[in-house]
């Protein structure tokens, strides 16, 4: 459960670091962790990456597939 354990560390590790006593959504977080903390939470950055990817590619898929019913 490697992710898990990175999630977990990083939460210990946010809570403890002025720079991210800032953050205001996931989106402020993506951008903190762009320029601090990416290498060292990989799998905990992919993740919100997703996150944030989401809503766009679903959105995406449903027009596709509502311009192929008609």
């Amino acid at each position: 459960m490697v992710l898990g354990d990175q999630l977990h560390t990083y939460i210990v590790d946010l809570c403890n670091d002025d720079e991210f006593s800032d953050i205001k959504g996931i989106v402020s977080l993506e951008e903190k962790m762009i320029k601090i903390k990416n290498l060292l939470f990989s799998l905990v950055y992919m993740l919100i990456k997703l996150l944030l990817f989401l809503p766009i590619t679903t959105a995406i898929v449903e027009r596709v597939f509502f311009c192929h019913a008609y």
